[in-house]
């Protein structure tokens, strides 16, 4: 083996060992349709979440003859809290918990199909993918 395979074969196993867990600093949403969280979303991109269903496939909006419209309001409950744990930076430590960060949101939801005639129909969906607010 050469030199410079030997090197690069070295940089990616102690990059591959050298990875840690990587933690989000968002909330994902999945509040796109009623219908389809009441299923547990199952199926959704096959026509089982109504309308709405265009959100995950734009050609389930051919099961919906005619003028459909479905808008969705879902409550989030959020609650969260910082605890610093044993074996952190001892600096971040003494600063405390954070005590409830989490604020409550209404997030809307939306989709209408219109056929226009027997091959062409017209969608609109909107949501929410990602949000909340959290107050430091």
């Amino acid at each position: 083996m050469g030199r410079t395979v030997r090197a690069a074969m070295l940089a990616a196993t102690a990059m591959i060992l050298g990875a840690g867990q990587v933690q989000a600093g968002a909330f994902g949403l999945r509040e796109q349709s009623t219908q389809a969280q009441g299923l547990a979303f199952a199926g959704a991109a096959s026509g089982s979440g109504g309308v709405s269903s265009m959100f995950w496939n734009p050609a389930t909006i051919t099961m919906n003859p005619g003028f459909v419209a479905e808008q969705n309001f879902t409550y989030i409950g959020l609650s969260s809290e910082i605890r610093p744990a044993p074996g952190t930076n001892p600096g971040f430590a003494r600063l405390g918990g954070s005590g409830e960060l989490g604020q409550g949101a209404l997030v809307p939801a939306g989709a209408t199909s219109y056929q226009l005639n027997d091959r062409l129909w017209l969608g609109l969906s909107t949501g929410a993918p990602f949000g909340l607010v959290t107050k430091p």
